[in-house]
């Protein structure tokens, strides 16, 4: 069974990529993307603050289910 736009009724299938799609591709500068430096395995990285630890908390205090906001 082929899937149809419910609005339109046409097919829904993949197109294969056109030559516009391939000029726009090779024309992407990866030098800065690809050369970017890596962090070592062996270094601890940072991925948020203290700040956002504290706020995290304060928000986990509300629970899971949102109930706290029906009694405003």
């Amino acid at each position: 069974m082929v899937a149809k736009n419910d609005i339109t009724g046409d097919l829904l299938k993949s197109k294969t990529q056109s030559a516009e799609y391939d000029r726009g591709f090779e024309g992407i500068d990866w030098s800065n993307k690809l050369d970017s430096p890596k962090p070592s395995p062996n270094k601890l990285v940072e991925l948020w603050t203290e700040e956002d630890e504290k706020r995290q908390d304060i928000i986990g205090q509300n629970g899971p289910t949102g109930d706290h906001y029906d009694q405003i």
